[in-house]
């Protein structure tokens, strides 16, 4: 036993002292030199190291304060710093004086992505080669000569703790936006082979926000970072919308997003396809929130281009509502939009649930409780002034808490029409629409209830203020109603009106210049009696 006590004293002691050799002997500017040009060699940017500091068990290599080099093209001077990083290195190669790093930790490392007026990202010539991507002159140590062979970077392992992305979009001038607390890890890393990954990001908002997504990806495109293959599937977690509204241009966005896809990209055309359900959302500064959520499956595509998102599929489901979504995305400095929805036999109790988040308001007080909705809507022109067309079509449905009949006139109620008491039986419903930021256009709207036929135009404003005139055809008049209307109106069965007020509060009033015209019509009306009388005044005597 004593002698095992002393051999293994006599072994840490040769180790010891190996290692204060190794130590003394360590070169920290040649290697500083060696390490730098491989980085640099592999990234095609100039790598600058500060500190750099030896330690033996375990063998690594502990550098402070790193820099890696903007492309060339952009302004700053920097794209990404690290507090620190540590290397681990094989010891036996140590020794002969040689640096293998079977795995690279980065701690607190800050990245500034950016993407210029024309598009161009800054990190897509990662890995482009010195001569195409360096920025600046060579910094101190760097070690890159002209025509310098060398080896090509494999690391076993990459990972990245703490760290942090902001993003700069000069191309749609949109605001910062900074990603915290975001880990990777790379196994097997070689830019000429395939390579495993996984990514958390936290997301501005809440800390419960988060991405997660892993996968393979590589070869790495020498000339475009960004057309390297990958793959993968990302899962998404609390992510508050409303903190990511400057980055994807919509101001009013908010709600809370969770889903899941599964992405590839062949360096050229890219694909994604997945679930998602979103909370409160809010798409407009003054817009309402979805009263139910939201959610669905969706199959998206980007050709090689990258010029259009093509929509394959979107679904936009709420209850037992689904509305399919399809069309495409003109991407770029002129962003354009071309999109259809279809909806068919939608109960309206669910998507009326949805109807603050579309803008559409209801008189007040009242609700669909009943009833089914059509739809065929197309959104096209460009992104930020978005216009609308299409056709709503109701069927069977209740207006509960108002009573369309009892608002269009009181002469009305007491011919002999049933009102329906509080609410509105809505038999049939169609609405065509067309709309703008500005103003939506209703060209023809008509509405069956019992007793009623009603037909209209007109349209309203972002306020919902309403302007438009219609006609109520009264289709169970008995004789003695008809020869009042008629009297009345000129017409046995119909009664003209305007709208005004609000979508909340809307003002039926007779169309006094519509009745006039009827009576007119009319030979034996007591107005088309006066006009003549009025005539005869002016009839010259024969």
């Amino acid at each position: 036993m004593r002698k095992l006590a002393i051999a293994l004293a006599v072994i840490v002691a040769v180790l010891v002292l190996a290692g204060g050799v190794i130590l003394h002997s360590f070169d920290v500017e040649r290697q500083r030199g060696i390490l730098s040009s491989r980085l640099a060699a592999a990234l095609g940017r100039n790598v600058k190291l500060g500190h750099l500091g030896l330690s033996l068990f375990p063998p690594s290599l502990r550098v402070g304060d790193a820099e890696i080099a903007e492309a060339l093209g952009f302004k700053d001077a920097v794209f990404s710093t690290a507090k620190s990083f540590q290397m681990g290195v094989r010891l036996v190669p140590l020794l002969r004086g040689r640096i293998e790093v079977p795995s690279i930790v980065l701690e607190q490392p800050v990245i500034h992505l950016v993407k210029n007026a024309q598009g161009q990202w800054n990190f897509a010539s990662l890995g482009a080669g010195p001569a195409a991507a360096q920025a600046g002159p060579p910094a101190p140590g760097a070690g890159i000569s002209p025509g310098a062979s060398v080896p090509p970077l494999e690391i076993e392992e990459i990972r990245l703790k703490d760290g942090s992305i902001t993003v700069d979009d000069f191309q749609k001038n949109l605001p910062r936006v900074t990603l915290d607390h975001i880990s990777v890890a790379v196994t097997k890393f070689a830019p000429d082979r395939a390579f495993d990954w996984t990514v958390s990001v936290h997301p501005p908002g809440p800390e419960s926000g988060e991405v997660r997504a892993s996968g393979r990806g590589g070869p790495l495109a020498k000339q475009n970072l960004a057309a390297s293959p990958v793959e993968g599937r990302a899962v998404f977690q609390n992510i508050a919308l409303e903190a990511l509204a400057p980055f994807t241009g919509q101001p009013g966005l908010a709600g809370v997003f969770n889903g899941e896809a599964d992405f590839k990209s062949d360096g050229a055309k890219a694909e994604a396809k997945g679930t998602y359900k979103a909370d409160k959302l809010r798409l407009a500064v003054n817009g309402g929130t979805a009263l139910a959520p939201l959610s669905g499956r969706f199959e998206v595509t980007m050709p090689e281009d990258a010029s259009r998102l093509l929509i394959r599929r979107f679904e936009l489901a709420c209850g037992k509502a689904a509305a399919q979504l399809s069309g495409q995305v003109a991407l770029g400095s002129r962003p354009d939009t071309e999109l259809r929805a279809d909806l068919r036999d939608a109960p309206l109790a669910d998507i009326a649930k949805l109807f603050p988040l579309f803008g559409v308001r209801l008189p007040a007080g009242s609700s669909l409780t009943a009833g089914t909705l059509t739809a065929a809507v197309r959104a096209f022109g460009p992104t930020a002034a978005l216009k609308e067309s299409g056709t709503l079509e109701m069927r069977n449905a209740r207006l509960s808490g108002y009573n369309v009949a009892g608002q269009l006139a009181s002469a009305v109620r007491v011919m002999g029409v049933d009102t329906g008491g509080q609410d509105t039986a809505i038999e049939s419903m169609r609405v065509a629409f067309d709309a703008d930021p500005s103003y939506t256009r209703v060209p023809s709207a008509s509405l069956v209830i019992p007793g009623m036929e009603i037909s209209g135009q007109g349209g309203f404003n972002p306020a919902g203020a309403l302007d438009g005139r219609g006609m109520v055809v009264l289709t169970r008049a008995a004789s003695p109603v008809g020869s009042l209307l008629q009297k009345a109106t000129g017409s046995a069965n119909t009664v003209p009106f305007r709208v005004g007020g609000t979508l909340e509060h809307p003002t039926f009033l007779p169309d006094v210049g519509k009745i006039l015209s009827q009576q007119l019509a009319q030979p034996s009306s007591p107005a088309s009696k006066v006009l003549e009388g009025l005539g005869g005044l002016f009839r010259k005597k024969k």
